[in-house]
């Protein structure tokens, strides 16, 4: 069942997909293929006959309230994309920090582990072939102690690097994370005032699948969702069960 905030939006997308005398058509990114065309084709056939059918339901669009849509929408996506990035930073701090405890845990860890082995083995030896196996393995742990040493300073150096921001990173994070909210709250009262005057329909789900596709074939645009489908046979299927789900 569709949210209000889900009906909301959808309808908002579908009032703007009536406004717009485009097809939805992208600029070229993957060629098509004779299949893929076609595809196109249909995809384009079922983004007219559904702006036909919504827009015998949803009244003009005021261009003003459709202004202020198209913007609280860039501001969603500019929100989100600030999230991401914030995420990365921090992601980057845990990536360097998980770095530094493999060199002390494992790597460091587990060469004093096999140098501790290997001296123990040494003093139960009681061959000359037992006794040289001992200390090629206390060799061999300490060739390994060394290296973990080594890597364990370059990686605190750069832990300690990205450490000096993680404070304003962690803010960074959460002012984009409430910027997020704010965007998408705006986004909502955005897609409201568009639907401010649609009462009943707005409230019932009669349209809400022609709605989802409407929707889903003016964000992803017809000739997006053939370079999809044209893929393989398992996109071709997916892509047909999503339409059959939606008439």
């Amino acid at each position: 069942m569709m949210t209000s905030r889900m009906r909301v939006v959808y309808f908002a997308f579908a009032a703007m997909a009536l406004c717009s005398s485009s097809d939805g058509a992208s600029p070229a990114a993957v060629s098509l293929t004779e299949a893929g065309e076609t595809l196109q084709t249909r995809y384009t056939g079922m983004l007219s006959a559904l702006k036909t059918e919504i827009g015998n339901a949803v009244p003009a669009v005021d261009d003003q309230k459709r202004a202020a849509f198209l913007a609280a929408r860039e501001g969603v996506k500019k929100a989100t994309a600030e999230v991401g990035a914030a995420q990365q930073r921090l992601d980057k701090i845990q990536a360097a920090r998980a770095l530094v405890d493999h060199a002390n845990g494992k790597w460091i860890g587990g060469a004093r582990k096999a140098i501790a082995q290997a001296q123990e083995a040494l003093k139960k030896a009681t061959t000359d072939v037992e006794r040289e196996a001992a200390n090629k393995a206390i060799a061999k742990g300490e060739d390994g102690l060394q290296a973990g040493l080594k890597a364990l300073e370059e990686r605190q150096a750069a832990l300690d690097v990205v450490m000096v921001d993680e404070a304003k990173n962690l803010q960074a994070s959460k002012d984009a994370c409430a910027a997020l909210d704010e965007a998408e709250a705006n986004e909502l009262k955005a897609a409201k005032a568009i639907l401010a005057d649609l009462g009943s329909i707005l409230s019932s789900d009669t349209l809400d699948a022609k709605l989802v596709t409407c929707a889903v074939l003016v964000n992803a645009t017809p000739k997006g969702l053939a370079e999809f489908a044209q893929q393989d046979r398992a996109d071709e299927g997916y892509a047909r069960r999503w339409r059959g789900k939606r008439r």
